[in-house]
């Protein structure tokens, strides 16, 4: 059984920063504390990533992810295409979905589903997800922030 969890947050910034801050997989490990390693395997003509390989530590668990990638000029999204056999996630998708604010800064939405392979209960599950979502959002936004000019 997956675990989904969903956010919405604003973020002092203009969406296309904030695309361009997730499209950038090299940055990943400077500003997601999860993430050891990423690099971009495959790309669009428009040199955005469609496929990334990232090599994940927390909870004390080392796993990498093959993610595949899907654009628009408002929304990212990424699921989970290649996993290790032995890793405690069988499905890690989400879905970024940005919108521009009055005041030209992003409200951002954001929908992760995961699927442990270990069997879990359903409530230490969410509050793994939960967890681990709000600590990304959170140094997402700060890195984005700390961007602006």
């Amino acid at each position: 059984m997956g675990t989904t969890v969903s956010h919405t947050l604003q973020i002092a910034s203009p969406p296309e920063r904030l695309l361009s801050t997730l499209r950038d997989i090299a940055t990943y490990p400077e500003w997601q504390q999860d993430v050891e390693s990423a690099e971009v395997v495959e790309s669009d003509e428009r040199a955005r990533p469609l496929r990334a390989r990232l090599v994940l530590s927390a909870i004390g668990m080392r796993v990498t992810q093959v993610l595949a990638f899907e654009h628009t000029e408002q929304q990212l999204v990424w699921r989970l295409v290649e996993g290790q056999e032995d890793a405690p996630i069988s499905r890690n998708d989400a879905v970024f979905q940005l919108a521009r604010t009055a005041d030209g800064n992003t409200e951002l939405q954001v929908r992760q589903d995961l699927e442990f392979r270990l069997k879990l209960p359903q409530s230490l599950a969410r509050r793994i997800v939960e967890r681990r979502s709000t600590a990304m959002l959170r140094q997402l936004k700060s890195a984005v922030e700390k961007a602006q000019p």
